[in-house]
């Protein structure tokens, strides 16, 4: 789980998924396109989980009323 400052996601992530380890990682997952992309490959390859949270969601203050 990568909970760290937003411009350390994406050096984390990759070091994680080079040696092997599902990543579950908070948002934003990277600052560009092109970042996510090679991790998505990334995990792809090594056919690991790699997933980002959206944990804001849960919370009753973000949520809508009445639908």
């Amino acid at each position: 789980m990568i909970v760290t400052p937003n411009g350390s996601h994406f050096a984390a992530a990759r070091a994680f998924l080079s040696r092997g380890i599902h990543v579950a990682c908070d948002k934003p997952l990277t600052l560009e396109v092109a970042e996510a992309e090679e991790l998505a490959a990334l995990a792809r390859r090594k056919d690991l989980l790699f997933c980002v949270t959206y944990t804001y969601t849960g919370y009753p203050a973000v949520k809508m009323r009445g639908r």
